[in-house]
C-alpha cells in the first residue's frame, strides 16, 4: 500500500471522525501510534492561511492540526484526487514515487481549503526508521466538491473492477496477482476484514462496510516499482493496452473505496453509506 495515500486515508477519516463528534474527546495524534504514520518523523502544518488562524501559526502533528481546523469551522475532511495531466504519465504509475500521488485533503465548512501534503526525507539514518518529514499547506478550495461516494456504490465499482482485472491477469498467465485480487474481493464481504497493511487506516468504532472496504482497497493495491503490478511486461500490443485501461480502473475504483471508507465517519448523523 502507498505509505502517502494510507496516510491522508487516515487523516481524512480519523480527522473527520473527531471534527464530527462534539465534546471533549481529545485530537487523534497519528504520529504517534497510528501504522499509517510509522516512518514518519514529523508533520508541520501551515495553518496560518487568511481565514483560519491568522499569520505566523504552525501546527504540529495531526492532533494540533485538527484543533485548528476545529477552530477555523472546519466540520469534515474529504479525500479526493486530481485529474491526470494531457500526455502525462499514468497516475497508477507516477504513484510509486515520492509525491507523485494525485490526492489532497478538502476542508469542508468554514474553513474549506484543499490541502496537500509533502513528503521529504528527514534522517534517512533514523534508527527508528522515521525517515519522513511531512508538510501540509492549503490553497482555494474553489471548484472542489466534497463528493463523497455511496458504500455500496463504491463497493460495487471496486468488485467490477477487481472482477475484471483477475480474470485478465488468469487469462495472461499471471496467476500470482489473480490470486491478489482474488484475496481482495473477499474482504468485501468478510465479516471480519483484516487489510494485510494499515488496520488501523480507520477508525475502530467504523460500520463494517466501511472496514471491509479499507480492507479491500488495501489488499487491491497493486502499484509500486520493481516486481509490482506496474512491472508486468507483456508481449502482445493488444493485451498491454488492456493491463494499461484495466489499471486505471482499478487505480480508480481504489481510491473511490478510500475516499467513501474515511469519507463517512460521523457517528452523530445519518451519513448515508447506502
Amino acid at each position: 500500500m502507498n505509505g502517502e495515500l494510507a496516510a491522508i486515508t487516515a487523516m481524512a477519516a480519523h480527522g473527520s471522525r473527531w471534527l464530527a463528534t462534539p465534546g471533549t474527546q481529545p485530537p487523534p495524534e497519528l504520529l504517534e501510534a497510528n501504522s499509517c504514520f510509522r516512518y514518519v518523523r514529523l508533520l508541520n502544518v501551515d495553518v496560518g492561511r487568511p481565514g483560519i488562524l491568522g499569520p505566523g501559526r504552525t501546527a504540529h502533528g495531526t492532533a494540533d492540526w485538527l484543533v485548528a481546523l476545529r477552530r477555523g469551522g472546519a466540520d469534515r475532511l474529504v479525500l479526493v484526487s486530481r485529474p491526470p495531466m494531457p500526455g502525462a504519465p499514468p497516475l497508477q504509475v507516477t504513484s510509486a514515487f515520492a509525491n507523485g500521488g494525485s490526492w489532497g485533503l478538502l476542508a469542508t465548512g468554514d474553513a474549506a481549503a484543499l490541502w496537500t501534503i509533502a513528503w521529504t526525507v528527514g534522517d534517512r539514518n533514523a534508527p527508528d526508521s522515521r525517515v519522513w518529514d511531512l508538510a501540509a499547506t492549503s490553497g482555494p478550495a474553489h471548484g472542489w466538491q466534497p463528493a463523497v461516494p455511496a458504500a455500496d456504490a463504491a463497493r460495487s465499482t471496486l468488485l467490477a473492477a477487481l472482477d475484471e482485472i483477475g480474470r485478465f491477469a488468469e487469462d495472461a498467465g499471471l496467476g500470482e496477482w489473480s490470486e491478489w485480487f482474488t484475496r481482495a474481493q473477499a474482504l468485501l464481504d468478510d465479516e471480519e476484514p483484516v487489510a494485510p497493511y494499515h488496520g488501523d487506516i480507520l477508525p475502530e468504532q467504523s460500520p463494517l462496510q466501511l472496514r471491509q472496504l479499507a480492507a479491500a482497497a488495501v489488499q487491491a493495491w497493486v502499484f509500486g516499482g520493481m516486481g509490482s503490478w506496474n512491472d508486468v511486461w507483456l508481449e502482445d500490443q493488444v493485451a498491454r493496452t488492456s493491463h494499461e485501461r484495466l489499471s486505471r480502473a482499478l487505480y480508480d475504483a481504489i481510491l473511490t473505496a478510500l475516499t467513501a471508507a474515511a469519507g463517512h465517519q460521523s457517528p452523530s448523523r445519518d451519513d448515508g453509506l447506502n
